[in-house]
């Protein structure tokens, strides 16, 4: 990712998960300090400020869609089903999205 890239906010624990806007990079990869927090979900113990494990980028809000696209309408939907998040077995809501998807998603689905 880049600073400046637009991506789709898909929330996974949406109810129900799915699209609901668009976010940018609003920063280079940074180390992720919650996983040096003991207390914290994220917490790591591989993970030390020397040689940090986990990073990640921040994110400013571009747009909330209108209505929300769900996992299932991406899963059924032909122009959809192959993106990754829609895959048997993916559990990762932050994956690569072509500009095909992604631009069909933006200019037909949202507006």
């Amino acid at each position: 990712m880049q600073v400046g890239d637009l991506a789709l906010f898909y929330h996974s624990e949406g109810n129900p998960s799915g699209i609901y806007g668009l976010a940018k990079v609003c920063s280079k990869p940074h180390p992720d300090l919650t996983a040096l927090v003991l207390k914290d979900e994220h917490y790591d113990p591989k993970s030390t400020k020397e040689n940090p494990i986990w990073y990640c980028v921040d994110f400013t809000f571009v747009k909330k869609f209108k209505q929300y696209i769900s996992l299932a309408e991406i899963k059924s939907n032909p122009q959809l089903s192959e993106m990754i998040v829609a895959q048997k077995g993916n559990r990762l809501s932050i994956t690569p999205v072509s500009k095909t998807h992604f631009d069909y998603i933006v200019l037909k689905l949202s507006s």
